[in-house]
């Protein structure tokens, strides 16, 4: 997949939506026809069209509009839901192999955020942005998704 040109940030427009995502312009791996699509960084369960988007394994899905044709891009997601607080990291291909992104993570695998971010979590007791779920396809996304679901719906009420 062939990505020509990435424009800024499309950020989101409600306060704590957080969904995420640009347009790029990609060449179709089989007509080479050349197209704009959103690319998607992070996705909130609040963002209801994005969600289903990632449920149905259709996130960062290029299809041509003249051939058809359909090809996955390879962009590292964040999905996160504030009600269940729980997120998931897809990690990209690209980022797998990045020593860069090994710098964002602590040896266990916590998340290391910035001074100001890691402050709003911890004063909102949002803890679990520091442990997201690693997955290494958007198909597992779907599938925890799915699970988490189950869980909140027939799972037993604990205390902690």
């Amino acid at each position: 997949m062939a990505r020509l040109k990435t424009l800024p940030a499309i950020l989101p427009k409600e306060p704590g939506a957080m969904s995420i995502k640009r347009m790029e312009e990609m060449r179709c791996p089989a007509c080479g026809r050349e197209q704009r699509m959103l690319v998607w960084s992070a996705v909130n369960a609040k963002d209801p069209e994005a969600a289903l988007m990632v449920r149905e394994q259709r996130v960062n899905l290029f299809q041509c509009e003249v051939c058809g044709a359909e090809a996955f891009v390879d962009e590292s997601v964040l999905y996160h839901d504030m009600e269940k607080r729980y997120c998931i990291q897809y990690v990209s291909k690209a980022a797998m192999g990045s020593e860069a992104y090994y710098a964002t993570l602590t040896k266990r695998g916590t998340v290391i955020l910035d001074a100001v971010s890691q402050r709003i979590v911890d004063n909102n007791g949002e803890s679990y942005f520091n442990h997201p779920h690693f997955v290494f396809s958007i198909r597992e996304m779907a599938a925890y998704i799915m699970f988490r679901e189950l869980c909140a719906a027939f799972g037993q009420e604990v205390d902690a």
